[in-house]
């Protein structure tokens, strides 16, 4: 929770530090906005070949978190109110937004907004590297090649590109999982998740884990790394 005591803020008060003395009048943003216009017009594209490609997966980076961080970062670490500052990678040269959902259902998770992350390919909800046609706990449906999905890390190794995991939770969490598996169920991580989730052969479906170890594109990484706090 943020507190903000709005009763100190007058017409002569403002968001920044105390010892700051611009009045927002309408000629302050004004000036804003062309500012931020003519940074934007003096960029040009950048048209070299990228040599890496690190992509970081904020899980659960809405826009109410991101607001939420800003307006910490402000009141903590700067001394305003918060509202206005700039996040590092708000100032990147090109940023979106993407919509979040899956198939199935409008509130997402994180199997099938990681896949549709890593593959472009939308899925049905706990499910994890599969299209529209593996439902959850669908083990034989998962087994079916035609269902699967390949990610970012399969598309860069056959092209010879080196590629690996990092992440702050367990390797085998949907997350990370959503860049090598094929499964129905994002808690089968293990062949004892299996059968505490209804399979009654483990052997049927290869579990998250084992699709890591033995499976391209998992077995393929140069790096697999889990630092849990």
């Amino acid at each position: 929770m943020f507190s903000l005591d709005v009763d100190h803020r007058t017409s002569g008060d403002t968001k920044g530090s105390s010892s700051t003395s611009t009045l927002e009048d309408a000629s302050y943003w004004n000036q804003l906005g062309q500012n931020i216009l003519s940074k934007h017009k003096s960029q040009r594209p950048i048209e070299k070949q990228a040599k890496n490609v690190i992509l970081f997966i904020g899980d659960g980076m809405s826009s109410p978190t991101i607001t939420a961080a800003r307006i910490y970062k402000g009141q903590q670490f700067l001394g305003t109110y918060g509202e206005d500052t700039v996040l590092e990678f708000e100032n990147f040269p090109n940023i979106g937004i993407s919509k979040t959902y899956c198939i199935d259902y409008q509130v997402g998770d994180s199997a099938c907004t990681g896949t549709a992350y890593l593959t472009g390919v939308k899925a049905n909800l706990d499910t994890i590297g599969v299209d529209i046609n593996v439902k959850y706990n669908n083990c034989s449906a998962q087994n079916m090649p035609e269902y699967h999905v390949n990610s970012i890390m399969k598309w860069a190794q056959d092209v010879g590109k080196s590629t690996g995991i990092v992440t702050n939770t367990r390797v085998t969490h949907a997350t990370p999982a959503s860049s090598y598996a094929h499964t129905a169920n994002r808690n089968w991580e293990s062949d004892a998740d299996l059968t505490y989730y209804g399979q009654q052969n483990s052997t049927i479906c290869d579990d998250i884990a084992e699709q890591l170890v033995y499976k391209e594109p998992g077995k393929n990484f140069k790096v697999i790394y889990a630092c849990i706090f």
